[in-house]
């Protein structure tokens, strides 16, 4: 054989060679929005792991530390079966709203986690000492919803809103902020929601109970900056403070299968409505009431 004849079979070979070192290369290369879905499997609370198809009620701490002698909620969470969002339902910032506790406990109480896709998360009182004892406000007489998201440097108040926001706020896709009216005023069921995210204002409309009053909320509130760490939040308020309201309840804890049911979470079986949202609003005062009315859009 001549020189250029076994010139072109070693050119073939090591081309064949290169060929199969190629592509047994890309059979290692994971491609973008090539790699096969994460395992669905337990998550990790921190003071408890729910597996797939269970739920828990455990303490927010396993531990003893500072901040936990303030911040002793329970935490419960229902962790489904298949892959899907995470919604948190948080209640009792303030220890005299106790609406907002009941509301809670019937919606973790009503959702079965053999039916249920992605992760239900609920705090169901926040401010528990204020809730034993009645009392907006927590130990140090602060506010706990101006102070998210608080930091470990700062106030009891401050070190709470911060161990929630980092252990639980963060973990969630969507949240639910429960409250009721103040300082012995009745409020009529109503979601607030900053407009300008579209995932939270699609939560406010699919949670088809009350009307929908914009805004932001203020500064160190907990649905306004929870939206800003990127999680879509609503606020429902429902009723007075220091007492249950049968129907506010009820109402609530339809709204929370509402969403639950419009997430792809939790099918449900009662007709959705939608929201429908005030095109403005104002107070008049008129003997020795003072009344509060909008106009729908």
């Amino acid at each position: 054989m001549s020189d250029a004849g076994s010139g072109h079979t070693l050119v073939r070979r090591l081309s064949r060679w290169l060929v199969r070192v190629i592509a047994l290369a890309l059979a290692f290369v994971v491609l973008p929005g090539s790699a096969e879905p994460t395992k669905w499997g337990p998550i990790d609370l921190k003071s408890a792991t729910v597996a797939p198809g269970t739920k828990l009620k455990f303490k927010f701490f396993a531990q003893q530390f500072f901040e936990s002698r303030f911040l002793d909620t329970p935490l419960w969470a229902a962790r489904g079966v298949k892959p899907g969002p995470t919604l948190c339902v948080i209640s009792g910032i303030h220890g005299d709203e106790i609406n907002s506790v009941e509301i809670a406990r019937r919606s973790f109480q009503a959702v079965m986690p053999t039916r249920l896709a992605g992760t239900l998360i609920v705090v169901p009182e926040v401010n528990s000492l204020g809730f034993r004892n009645m009392n907006r406000y927590m130990i140090d007489r602060r506010d706990l919803n101006r102070a998210f998201p608080g930091t470990m440097r700062g106030s009891v108040t401050s070190q709470a809103a911060r161990a929630l926001f980092e252990r639980v706020v963060r973990r969630c896709d969507y949240l639910i902020d429960l409250h009721t009216g103040s300082n012995f005023r009745s409020n009529v069921a109503q979601i607030r929601v900053d407009s300008s995210n579209p995932k939270s204002l699609a939560l406010a409309e699919n949670f088809g109970v009350g009307v929908i009053i914009e805004g932001r909320g203020p500064a160190g509130s907990l649905r306004r900056e929870a939206v800003k760490a990127g999680v879509a939040a609503i606020i429902y308020e429902a009723g007075p403070p220091y007492t249950f309201v049968r129907e506010e309840i009820e109402a609530g804890t339809r709204g929370i299968l509402n969403v639950l049911d419009y997430l792809g979470m939790y099918a449900s079986n009662q007709a959705r409505t939608r929201s429908k949202k005030l095109k403005g609003s104002s107070w008049i005062l008129s003997g020795y009431a003072l009344f509060h009315i909008g106009t729908f859009e």
